[in-house]
């Protein structure tokens, strides 16, 4: 895959990555069903920050702009990137050993570039939603927060997706004295259905302006059901896993660690975290929604609703209720087994009143979560080891510190409680099937 860059001034200040299909590329997805065929006719553009204390891109370098084309690209079975400049000798080595990509340069009149410098200060991939508005009350207060803002070259069919709520919470987060800022980029759109290429592309205007931010880490909004597996099946390691290990190398390279500040804590700890400490933020991880105002009707809302209800002691009205279940997209998940994360669910669900209907069918799977597993209390405390793993030692100690003073420390039996994690005795149990079978049965009572 042949990659050029240019530095433009429109649409706005730039960089425009543009990709060539060179004999023996192959395209299609390493994993999954995306495409990735929009690649070929559609360039990549960026953002870059200008002027004002931010800084001004005027270079990228290599080991940047190749660590911001396997962001756009990494997914697909390529096995060469031919890019204008080579980067570091030890980006090539890494790129070649976790991914089986081959960094030449038919343009470059010169050999390696000298690795990049890192920078001094923490980045986040800021969502405005309430993880990643919990990985910012944990971070040093130097962060700098940069928002991806969805732009597009060409008119794209008409979308439910509205950015006005983090463009709300990112303003909460520059009032607050704190660096901000929305740079735009169209990275979503060379796949196909529409997202990012790789849970870490947001990252990309946070990558390719590295040197005007001097940035040294990028942080991420992954929490503990993400990032150990409990939201799914299993326990899991995430350094074990391809998505951490074959990413984490290529970002220590280029100088800008990985970090993972609340891959410790559940869903419901960052929900406590920013209800107690980070009003201020705005925080909305509903992306349909006004500011202040979330839709109500996709499973966002749903999941999150139901633990802030737990949190808070509220009771839901009818109508919401109501609401919920009329949403087709609502309906659709809750009778999956299990449920996408369906252990913060379920600690939500054995903590609120029941009314009847479906809400009680759900309470009844979430008993069996919680008999299973005693009482999923341990949902209420940090798991460090994530932290400890997961948190470039620059800021470590001190998202540490602010972790046990904010939400207490974890005994021997949390940390065994979640290193056990595995539903499989829960999905195949007789109450939970037939929980299951009246979630159905009762859904189908419910009008759309």
């Amino acid at each position: 895959m042949k990659i050029t860059y240019s530095i433009e001034q429109q649409p706005f200040e730039s960089c425009w990555l543009r990709f060539e299909l060179e004999d023996g590329d192959d395209i299609s997805a390493r994993a999954g069903s995306a495409q990735y065929d929009r690649l070929l006719s559609t360039p990549v553009v960026t953002e870059l920050v200008s002027g004002g204390s931010l800084g001004m891109s005027d270079h990228i370098h290599p080991d940047l702009l190749t660590v911001a084309a396997l962001l756009v690209c990494g997914q697909t079975r390529i096995k060469r990137l031919n890019v204008p400049n080579l980067p570091s000798y030890e980006m090539c080595r890494v790129v070649k050993e976790r991914f089986g990509i081959d960094v030449i340069s038919d343009d470059g009149v010169e050999g390696h570039s000298a690795r990049r410098r890192a920078g001094s200060l923490p980045g986040l991939a800021f969502s405005g939603g309430i993880d990643s508005c919990a990985a910012l009350l944990l971070l040093p207060r130097q962060t700098v927060s940069v928002f991806m803002r969805r732009s597009h070259l060409e008119e794209l069919p008409k979308s439910m997706y509205k950015e006005a709520a983090a463009l709300d919470s990112l303003n909460a987060v520059a009032t607050s004295g704190r660096a901000a800022v929305s740079l735009r980029s169209n990275v979503e759109v060379i796949r196909q259905p529409m997202g990012f290429p790789v849970d870490w592309s947001n990252s990309l205007p946070l990558v390719l302006n590295a040197d005007a931010l001097e940035i040294g880490s990028i942080s991420f909004g992954t929490v503990l059901e993400s990032a150990g597996g409990l939201g799914k099946y299993k326990y899991t390691n995430l350094s074990d896993r391809t998505i951490y290990s074959r990413w984490a190398p290529i970002f220590e390279v280029a100088g800008i660690d990985m970090s993972l500040p609340v891959s410790g804590l559940s869903e419901v700890l960052t929900s406590k975290l920013v209800r107690e400490h980070g009003q201020f933020l705005k925080a909305q991880s509903c992306v349909r929604g006004e500011p202040g105002k979330p839709c109500g009707r996709c499973f966002k809302c749903f999941r999150k609703s139901i633990t802030e209800a737990a949190l808070s002691g509220d009771k839901f009205s009818s109508d919401q209720v109501a609401a919920f279940f009329r949403s087709q997209e609502i309906r659709r998940r809750i009778v999956q087994s299990p449920i996408h994360h369906e252990i913060g669910l379920a600690w939500a669900l054995s903590r609120i009143p029941h009314a009847g209907g479906v809400m009680e069918a759900l309470g009844a799977r979430a008993k069996v979560y919680c008999d299973q597993f005693d009482g999923l209390d341990f949902l209420e405390r940090p798991f460090l080891p994530n932290i400890e793993a997961y948190v470039p030692v620059s800021i470590r100690a001190s998202v540490i510190d602010r972790v046990v003073e904010w939400l207490g420390e974890p005994n021997s039996l949390d940390i065994s409680l979640v290193q056990s994690w595995d539903v499989s005795a829960i999905l195949e149990s007789p109450e939970y099937i037939a929980a299951v079978d009246n979630t159905v049965s009762r859904l189908a009572k419910v009008s759309e």
